[in-house]
């Protein structure tokens, strides 16, 4: 079992000095607690990775350069992989950024990620279930909305066609 990331989780670079915060900017109605979770589109740099500090290997200021998220989980946000605990991305530089559990990231409980050997069926939490229904309810809300749409223009082309109907036989 793996750990959705949130906002404002901590990084850390095998080859930086400091660790820093990752900033969800891929999206912004999913949350836990508030809090904005993390999918795989949160990757650049320094929008949503910021500087790990000096560079062991460029043995100069961090000048990341972000791959793709590993070790994602298998549900997605717009088509996006969430990111958790266990994801890392790989810099071209050199390093592996990955999460690092600060006791203060505050991962929520989910699901295994999508490199698990196993392809069991996760539990879905509270926030999950409600982030489900949520879509759902907008989805519906625009199939309705086309429906409707449909509806008053059938509705208008049979009125022209009573119009005209009604007016050759007069």
């Amino acid at each position: 079992m793996s750990f959705k990331t949130i906002t404002d989780s901590a990084l850390v670079c095998e080859k930086g000095s400091e660790s820093t915060l990752l900033k969800v900017t891929s999206q912004q109605y999913s949350k836990i607690k508030g809090m904005l979770i993390a999918t795989e589109k949160d990757k650049d740099f320094p929008v949503n990775i910021l500087p790990f500090g000096r560079c062991g290997i460029l043995r100069n200021s961090c000048k990341c350069k972000p791959t793709v998220w590993q070790k994602t989980l298998k549900s997605k946000i717009n088509n996006n992989a969430k990111l958790g605990k266990d994801s890392f991305i790989l810099c071209d530089v050199g390093g592996k950024i990955e999460f690092k559990d600060t006791g203060e990231n505050n991962f929520s409980k989910s699901e295994s990620s999508n490199s698990s050997i196993f392809n069991s069926i996760p539990e879905k939490s509270t926030e999950e279930l409600e982030e489900e229904q949520s879509n759902k309810i907008e989805e519906e809300k625009g199939n309705i909305t086309i429906i409707l749409m449909l509806l008053f223009l059938i509705s208008l082309v049979f009125g022209v066609l009573y119009y005209k109907l009604s007016s050759v036989d007069q």
